[in-house]
C-alpha cells in the first residue's frame, strides 16, 4: 500500500515539475515521502501522548525513568517495549532518535515544524 502511494506522491511531483521526479524532487518541495510523513504523523501523535494532559488513559506513554543521575538523565525518554508493532514500540524507537532539543520542545507547532525538517534532512 505504501509503495502506491509512495509512486503516487512521484507521479503528483512530476506533474509539479513537468518531468519526470524522485525522492530528493519530493523533498525540494518540502514534501515528506510516504515513509517519513508516517513517522512525523506517529511523533505528533506521540507528543501529545507525553505533553496533554486530555490524552486518554490507556494509550499514555511510559517514560524511562534511570535508576541513578546520568548525563542525560533530564532528557527525556520512552521506555520501549516488548511487543512489536504496537504504539509504545514504534513510538520509542522513533521519539528516542530524535535529537534532544526537539524532544526538549514545549510547543505543538515548534515540535511539528523541526521535527519536519530534522526528517527532510535525511534527503537534503
Amino acid at each position: 500500500q505504501m509503495k502506491k502511494l509512495q509512486r503516487l506522491q512521484i507521479a503528483s511531483c512530476s506533474f509539479v515539475y513537468g518531468r519526470y521526479c524522485n525522492i530528493r524532487d519530493i523533498a525540494h518541495l518540502k514534501w515528506l515521502p510516504i515513509k517519513e510523513r508516517r513517522e512525523l504523523h506517529l511523533l505528533q501523535i506521540t507528543y501529545k501522548a507525553l505533553h496533554y494532559k486530555t490524552w486518554p488513559l490507556n494509550c499514555r506513554l511510559s517514560l524511562h525513568q534511570p535508576s541513578r543521575q546520568l548525563r542525560n538523565s533530564n532528557e527525556i525518554r520512552i521506555n520501549p517495549t516488548n511487543i512489536n508493532g504496537s504504539f509504545q514500540d514504534n513510538a520509542s524507537k522513533l521519539f528516542n532518535n530524535l535529537p534532544s532539543f526537539i524532544k526538549s520542545e514545549t510547543n505543538y507547532t515548534s515540535f511539528t515544524h523541526n521535527t519536519k525538517k530534522h526528517l527532510l534532512e535525511k534527503f537534503t
